[in-house]
């Protein structure tokens, strides 16, 4: 049986100088509205889909990045994928550093 669950959490990331903006910019872009599967390899009647949406927000020196994200699949399986996903997520973040720091801001 599928069932469907809302998992949400924020991120603080710095933005005190244009380099750490972009970088946050990026993270945020990477994210927001993509759909992910997560499909166990031994069990494909397992799989989980996965939408995200962000909200952020700037105060001072911090990009406060808000993550909501959809979990459908079966119940037994959105512990997991709520797991893989919160992983997932700082993956993206990490890659968005390394991405907008090879930027050249002009």
């Amino acid at each position: 049986m599928s069932s469907t669950r809302e998992h949400s959490w924020e991120l603080e990331l710095p933005a005190s100088t244009p380099e750490q903006l972009l970088a946050a910019l990026v993270a945020r872009d990477r994210l927001f509205g993509q759909s992910i599967t997560f499909e166990p390899e031994d069990d494909p009647e397992a799989t989980v889909e996965v939408w995200l949406g962000t909200t952020d927000a700037l105060a001072d020196t911090t990009f406060h990045l808000a993550v909501y994200a959809e979990l459908t699949g079966p119940e037994d399986y959105l512990d997991a994928a709520r797991d893989a996903l919160e992983e997932f997520v700082s993956n993206e973040i990490e890659t968005a550093v390394a991405e907008s720091a090879e930027a050249q801001l002009i």
